[in-house]
């Protein structure tokens, strides 16, 4: 599933700019994965300009994982209560698909 860059001038952009490189530059696999699945896209703004934006890949299924993990980090920190990865959390990122079948 890609996920849209929109090159617009705030925070997320910048920390865009600033911190992927460095950490791309740690992690040479990661880096060469995304620079081979990344296209240009041309799309529409809301005022319907033409637009070309970034796409790259994302394993939706690491991606649920991440999501799961950082849940059980912010219920430690909340609530100093420890669940392990078998403990029935459940977290996800709506993929594609799933916003097909929503709307």
């Amino acid at each position: 599933m890609p996920l849209q860059i929109l090159r617009q001038r705030t925070r997320g952009a910048q920390n865009l700019e600033w911190m992927v490189p460095k950490c791309l530059r740690k992690n040479a696999k990661l880096h060469r994965e995304l620079a081979s699945g990344q296209q240009r896209v041309l799309t529409q703004t809301s005022a319907g300009e033409p637009q070309h934006i970034l796409t790259i890949p994302l394993d939706g299924a690491r991606l649920d994982e991440l999501c799961a993990m950082i849940t059980r980090g912010l219920i430690w920190y909340h609530w100093q209560v420890f669940l392990s990865s078998g403990a029935g959390t459940r977290a996800f990122f709506a993929r594609m698909q799933a916003r097909k079948l929503l709307s």
